[in-house]
């Protein structure tokens, strides 16, 4: 199967076979490259605004967002993992961190509205981010539970507990 039509299979929520394409490791890294590549490239386009005429060296900040969703992408991952084993998931690390990279596709349209906050946090840009977020979940929470065999109140469990986690997490970083 093409990339378009794994993607577009993935976006109208039907889980990646992950472990079946030999693909999936180049989908999940190409993914997960775009939506820190959309957050970067966002940023240098607001960055006069941001700067206030300071010098910007944009392959700095190309980078940066680049590692920084490679680094997002393994620490959700890590977190999935360990909080769909605790009640009592597969045990393994690899089909759960390949569907998230793949279903990181929904993540995309969020990475601008997220740089764009850092400009203006008016009602619109909330809400944009509000509304991608969302779609992103359904489609992350879709791919995670392709691999994870649990029972819907099981996984139920494990999602809460990890976006309590990581919101927490999130919350003192910031």
């Amino acid at each position: 199967m093409n990339y378009f039509n794994y993607m577009r299979k993935v976006l109208a929520f039907q889980p990646p076979d992950s472990m079946g394409d030999r693909w999936s490791i180049w989908y999940c890294g190409l993914n997960v490259m775009l939506a820190g590549l959309g957050y970067a490239a966002t940023v240098l386009l607001l960055s006069s605004k941001l700067a206030s005429g300071a010098y910007v060296n944009p392959w700095m900040i190309l980078a940066a967002g680049i590692v920084t969703a490679y680094f997002v992408h393994a620490g959700a991952a890590l977190m999935v993992w360990v909080f769909c084993k605790g009640v009592g998931g597969t045990q393994l690390f690899l089909p759960i961190y390949l569907n998230m990279g793949i279903a990181f596709i929904a993540l995309w349209p969020m990475a601008p509205a997220l740089a764009g906050m850092q400009l203006s946090s008016s009602f619109a840009v909330l809400l944009l981010v509000a509304v991608t977020a969302t779609y992103a979940l359904v489609v992350m929470v879709a791919s995670i539970a392709a691999v994870v065999d649990l029972s819907k109140f099981r996984l139920a469990l494990a999602m809460s507990a990890t976006l309590i986690y990581l919101g927490c997490f999130m919350y003192l970083w910031t």
